[in-house]
């Protein structure tokens, strides 16, 4: 299995720089800031609604993580509302899944259940078959 730095470098020069992570053990984000990733927490910078379109979540994802490779944590925050709403994960995974952001992009997951349901589109696309990540 390899390492945090070598799956980051190997997302990083993938086509689709979107990766997954499930975080697990307790030095997980200090790796991650280890591998030269700049972590954005969305608990610390959501607004007054945790409920946005796709297209709000595309953009508030896209817009914090212009300039540098970026970890989002707590991604769930914005999920978790909408998490029953039928076919809502139908949408919004492909359309991150197939982001091909200037910066590699990394969603690190705490909830097992979540990141397998994202992890199902990750398999399933040729370009990001491989862009995930359990430590």
């Amino acid at each position: 299995m390899m390492n945090i730095k070598q799956y980051i470098e190997m997302v990083t020069y993938s086509r689709k720089r979107t990766g997954l992570i499930l975080a697990t053990r307790i030095d997980t984000l200090d790796e991650l800031t280890d591998a030269g990733l700049q972590l954005v927490d969305f608990t610390q910078i959501h607004t007054e609604t945790v409920v946005l379109s796709d297209d709000e979540l595309y953009r508030l994802i896209t817009t914090i993580s212009l300039n540098s490779r970026t970890a989002l944590l707590n991604l769930e925050l914005f999920l978790s509302v909408r998490y029953r709403d039928v076919g809502y994960l139908n949408y919004l995974v492909p359309k991150l899944c197939n982001m091909e952001p200037l910066k590699p992009i990394f969603f690190v997951f705490y909830s097992n259940v979540l990141y397998e349901k994202f992890k199902t589109y990750y398999v399933l696309n040729k370009l990001t078959s491989k862009n995930f990540y359990e430590d």
